[in-house]
């Protein structure tokens, strides 16, 4: 990691981030920097977030996330999908949405979505194996692009830092605001914004595409021009644009994880299919 940036990522492998906060840096001395102290003693604490931590100096902050992008490529559509920050237990689980709410073996919704929507299927799911050896698989899948599929699949976060996803009160972006402060967060958001964006011009090709989960996903990788976030235009359909990095890398807003398996939502998600596909 170079020193120097507000925050720095390190991939270190099998779909783990290393990333390095300058607490000084985003904070200086003050009140705003002993709230956030405060705060960080608080969600430390929570059971879900052991091991999340790497390390915690004085003007530093040092934890794990995720991000599964292929080295390997194809001749199928480049698509990213970003979603808002990851869940605590999926960090240290290693696998992206590794399993839903409390119950270990329970497949996370995300999962039956895009596999209903025909977005990817990944053959290890009909082998009736437990959950957490499905996770390994699919994330090995991922990696290897042997899965059934159109396209070529990426997974990425806006926020790099965990929240737990158990606890109501820390959960989400939402806990990463009171974690940090408002102020704090959207400075980090800045900082989120450029690494998303190197990412996507090295992962995507000139006629791949972008699927968002999340407002401020949405909001920050769009092009200036382009609608910002409305819960309303996403119930009717779906938001589409560009991604402001890429000129022409087409960038699509899906429903949140939350209400992903609904009708509407499996329908939004067959619809954005469709569109990256039948372009030209």
């Amino acid at each position: 990691m170079n020193q120097g940036k507000l925050l720095e990522y390190k991939d270190v492998g099998e779909g783990k981030l290393e990333v390095r906060l300058d607490l000084a840096m985003l904070y200086g001395k003050g009140k705003e920097r002993q709230r956030f102290e405060n705060n960080y003693a608080k969600f430390s604490d929570l059971e879900e977030n052991a091991g999340i931590v790497k390390e915690k100096g004085e003007n530093h902050l040092i934890y794990y996330s995720e991000q599964i992008i292929p080295q390997q490529r194809n001749d199928k559509l480049s698509v990213l999908l970003v979603f808002g920050n990851p869940a605590s237990h999926s960090v240290t689980s290693g696998m992206f949405f590794s399993y839903q709410g409390k119950n270990k073996e329970q497949e996370h919704r995300l999962w039956g979505a895009l596999r209903k929507a025909g977005i990817f299927k990944f053959d290890a799911e009909n082998m009736g194996l437990n959950n957490s050896e499905r996770n390994e698989l699919r994330k090995k899948a991922l990696f290897e692009l042997t899965y059934t599929t159109p396209f070529r699949i990426g997974l990425a976060v806006y926020y790099s830092m965990p929240s737990p996803a158990s606890e109501k009160s820390w959960g989400g972006i939402s806990g990463l605001q009171k974690l940090f402060g408002k102020k704090a967060l959207k400075k980090i958001s800045e900082a989120e914004k450029l690494h998303i964006n190197e990412l996507i011009r090295r992962f995507i090709k000139e006629d791949g595409a972008v699927i968002t989960f999340q407002k401020d996903a949405w909001n920050g990788i769009k092009a200036r021009n382009d609608r910002c976030y409305s819960r309303v235009e996403i119930v009717e359909g779906y938001l589409t644009g560009e991604c402001d990095c890429c000129e022409g890398v087409r960038l699509y807003c899906a429903p949140t994880t939350r209400n992903i398996l609904g009708k509407k939502s499996i329908k939004i998600l067959v619809d954005i299919k469709n569109s990256m596909l039948n372009k030209g």
